[in-house]
């Protein structure tokens, strides 16, 4: 299947213009869980969050639950308010199944960096999940978080 390879190349190049961020080992680990793309599975419900916001970034996103499995699809966008050298990032944390057990893991789904930016992206899961939240934080110049709003 060539979806790992497709997924690889979208993933640098959504990188490469401010999209998906992969850092730290559980985000990377996360990147095969996901596809560029939205498009809702059958028998879909959505939850929206919206105006989620810290000092210096505001996000929203849309989570899509598929009623007959644990797959889900998700569009967000982030943006950086301020001008304080921070970037902004909407951040996403799950739980996955692996095998028969459930793993937790976060990743960063898309990023904004300067003042006045806006960046957004889609996802669909490629493995199962559940409990899917949402955040926003701000990181500094070598991709580390400052500051996280709550999990919602």
């Amino acid at each position: 299947m060539k979806t790992g390879k497709n997924l690889q190349k979208a993933v640098a190049t959504a990188a490469a213009v401010g999209g998906f961020l992969a850092v730290a080992a559980p985000q990377a680990q996360a990147a095969d869980h996901w596809q560029a793309g939205n498009w809702p599975y059958t028998d879909s419900r959505g939850v929206t969050y919206e105006k989620l916001s810290i000092p210096g970034a505001r996000g929203n996103i849309i989570i899509y639950w598929d009623d007959s499995s644990y797959r889900v699809t998700m569009e967000g966008d982030v943006s950086d308010t301020a001008g304080d050298g921070l970037g902004a990032t909407l951040q996403v944390s799950y739980w996955y199944q692996d095998g028969s057990s459930w793993k937790w893991t976060s990743r960063n789904l898309v990023k904004a960096g300067g003042s006045g930016t806006m960046n957004n992206a889609t996802a669909r899961s490629l493995v199962n999940m559940k409990s899917v939240q949402a955040r926003v934080c701000t990181y500094n110049g070598d991709n580390v978080l400052t500051r996280c709003g709550a999990w919602y």
